[in-house]
């Protein structure tokens, strides 16, 4: 069949049928063609400007390159224990941000299936007992959204009769 690899004839890239499969359908880089046929990369290139055959952006040539599994396991390797928690030059220790430490609950603090307050089974959210914010998984839980309103109101509430407490004792 003219659209596989053929390893007895290395001019198949003079062919539009096979060329255009091997580049658009099999999305495969002119190097990997080049490479296969045993010519150079301008080779590749002028047959397919000989064959109209649209070259890739930088950006689709990138997506392509990032979606092979080989590639993503030899970053993934590359990057092991390189960018984790202090080692991530965006970390910013113990002053981050309220939306980053609700992601970090989410990713290491086990989820529940119902709310710890209602025993209702519905989408849940982490909610830090005293609005501290700390980075410690014990202050957290799980709450439904009904649960996680009323909680803060009665947190908030809480939180002004004690100022108001403070300043009416003066």
């Amino acid at each position: 069949m003219i659209i596989e690899n053929s390893i007895n004839n290395n001019l198949n890239y003079k062919n539009k049928i096979w060329l255009t499969y091997q580049y658009i359908t099999f999305k495969k880089s002119i190097e990997q063609i080049a490479k296969e046929q045993k010519t150079s990369n301008s080779t590749i290139y002028r047959w397919l400007k000989k064959f109209n055959i649209p070259r890739r952006t930088k950006s689709e040539a990138r997506k392509i390159a990032i979606n092979k599994p080989e590639l993503r396991k030899k970053i993934s390797e590359a990057m092991k224990g390189k960018r984790i928690n202090e080692k991530h030059p965006l970390w910013k220790g113990g002053n981050a941000g309220y939306r980053a430490l609700h992601d970090w609950v989410r990713k290491n603090k086990p989820m529940k299936i119902k709310c710890e307050t209602c025993g209702n089974v519905r989408k849940l959210q982490a909610s830090h007992k005293n609005h501290n914010y700390s980075r410690d998984l014990s202050e957290y839980r799980w709450l439904c959204s009904s649960c996680h309103k009323k909680y803060d109101i009665n947190l908030k509430n809480a939180k002004q009769n004690q100022k108001l407490k403070i300043i009416l004792e003066v």
